[in-house]
């Protein structure tokens, strides 16, 4: 076995170790179609996919495709136990204070400006798994596959 294949493997058994699993044969048909762990043809699907009824979580259901481009269930599965920190509201500094510091050479007060923009960002860290039934993981979802192209909230900061 591969360094590769020793890697995954041991990533495949803290899956299995760290979640609640349920099997192939418990889960409604209509939702095999979920994430899963497949053990030598074994099937078990992480139970925080879902909710009360067996149903996918509609967050989930409508990124699962994308996720699913490139990466199969054991990676996306992984990223989503994996604790996160994704930037959801960035600061910035009016164009036209930055100018006035800038302008009057004034670059300890440009620099408490910067340190102050720096400050009030806004980040939110978490696993992904655990944001799934609210808006932050389709964030989540956005800055894992697509973090150059996302948009940013942005506030302006007050110096």
């Amino acid at each position: 076995m591969n360094k590769l294949e020793t890697k995954r493997l041991k990533a495949i058994v803290s899956l299995l170790n760290g979640l609640e699993l349920i099997s192939h044969e418990e889960l409604p048909e209509e939702q095999h179609n979920a994430l899963c762990i497949n053990v030598n043809g074994w099937r078990y699907y992480p139970s925080f996919q879902f909710d009360e009824h067996f149903n996918l979580i509609d967050n989930l259901r409508n990124n699962l495709s994308l996720m699913r481009e490139g990466r199969d269930d054991t990676d996306i599965l992984l990223w989503m136990i994996s604790e996160k920190s994704v930037l959801v509201e960035r600061a910035v500094a009016p164009p036209a204070l930055v100018s006035k510091y800038l302008d009057k050479g004034d670059l300890e007060g440009y620099e408490r400006l910067v340190s102050t923009e720096a400050r009030s960002h806004k980040y939110v860290t978490a696993k992904p798994c655990d944001l799934i039934d609210g808006p932050l993981f389709e964030v989540f979802v956005e800055d894992w596959l697509r973090p150059d192209g996302r948009r940013i909230k942005t506030k302006s900061i007050t110096f």
